[in-house]
């Protein structure tokens, strides 16, 4: 008893470690660190690290996203109505409403975990059928609603060839921080000295979040998606919900995409004890020795330890950002450019530059960045091709 108490005590502090380093660190993902870990620790330590550092980087995440303009391959999209609440003094604020939005959603997930037990080996069965004609239908809706003038196709084909790159060739290391941070970070660096975007104080002051209740149902519907559909992320998911008016408010769209990200997490740990198909990196290293419903109510009470964390170290990104002040603009470009002489190689890196330019296009000609996520799906449906 005093042995297993002592390894669940070292897993949750390894969990805590490694939620944090990922979280905090854009280049540093939660995939990437599984594979060491899975070799440093037994069978129980590993189930409660897997759990908790995954909850920690989907919570943790949004802090660099909202105040540094840093994205990962998970919330990217919530750069864009985060940047509006960063240019209000009002990033914390948003912090919080993504932050309510993943405990609501996964309070709320219950029912979706049923489906996930009931119906997922049948969907699964389908895939060779319906795998290429959603995708593909997804792209066509996505490029049809999005596409404004001629400078959109370019953004579509240079995301989409920048994407086929770093995603199903092995010539650039860390391919996901590459791109992700490419398109949506580095641009919106590059955009700061090209509008001489002033630093502007930031609040930590709270908003309220209407909707809670009715967009974590919808979360947990759209993250049905994502977890079957690979190439779907969080950030397509809240876009869809958008164009197909299940939401209106920005506000809405960050508790979206916080509350996608949290169920695709929790669906995708249930779901591999059914099917033995991991969705997510980290459910691949999940022991199984543990019944579903002791992982899914511990996962809950991670999501709830995770969200105080994170709101507490939000708190401290505020102060942080404040006493560096205008500095941030240059802070944010030599962090981007630190963190990509680190995580990848000199082809990366050229590739990473590509990826801020092709993302400085789309905004600078007025697009939505939303085209940018061509750069993911396209080479999803062309390796499923």
């Amino acid at each position: 008893m005093v042995f297993e108490l002592i390894n669940a005590l070292s897993g949750i502090g390894f969990g805590t470690l490694f939620g944090f380093l990922s979280g905090l660190i854009p280049s540093l993902h939660i995939n990437q660190i599984m594979p060491f870990v899975s070799s440093l620790l037994g069978s129980q330590e590993l189930y409660f690290c897997v759990l908790l550092s995954s909850v920690l980087y989907v919570c943790l995440s949004f802090i660099p996203a909202y105040f540094f303009m840093v994205p990962t391959d998970a919330n990217y999209l919530s750069v864009l109505p985060g940047q509006e609440y960063f240019k209000k003094g009002k990033a914390f604020a948003a912090l919080v409403i993504t932050l309510k939005a993943i405990l609501v959603s996964a309070v709320f997930s219950l029912p979706f975990v049923v489906l996930i037990i009931f119906y997922s080996k049948k969907i699964i069965s389908f895939y060779p059928y319906i795998i290429v004609p959603v995708l593909s239908l997804c792209f066509l809706f996505l490029v049809i609603k999005k596409t404004k003038n001629i400078y959109s196709i370019v953004v579509v084909i240079l995301a989409s060839c920048l994407g086929y790159v770093c995603l199903t060739t092995e010539i650039v290391s860390n391919p996901l921080f590459v791109l992700v941070g490419g398109l949506f970070g580095l641009s919106s660096a590059i955009t700061l000295f090209y509008y001489k975007t002033e630093w502007i104080k930031q609040s930590d002051k709270t908003e309220k979040a209407p909707g809670l209740i009715k967009n974590g149902i919808i979360a947990n519907f759209l993250s049905l998606l994502v977890t079957f559909f690979p190439g779907l992320g969080s950030g397509f998911a809240a876009f869809l919900g958008k164009e197909l008016k299940l939401f209106k408010e920005k506000t809405d769209y960050l508790q979206i995409i916080g509350g996608v990200g949290v169920c695709v997490m929790l669906l995708s740990f249930v779901n591999i004890y059914f099917t033995g198909k991991a969705r997510t990196g980290t459910a691949y290293y999940l022991p199984l020795n543990v019944p579903w419903y002791y992982t899914y109510l511990l996962t809950i009470i991670f999501v709830i330890a995770g969200v105080i964390i994170t709101y507490y170290i939000g708190k401290l990104f505020v102060r942080l950002g404040n006493k560096i002040g205008n500095k941030i603009k240059f802070v944010i470009p030599v962090i981007l450019f630190v963190l990509a002489a680190i995580s990848t190689n000199l082809f990366g890196i050229f590739i990473f530059v590509l990826c801020g330019l092709t993302g400085y296009i789309c905004i600078v000609s007025n697009n939505s960045r939303t085209l940018l996520m061509a750069g993911i799906i396209v080479p999803v449906l062309i390796f499923f091709i």
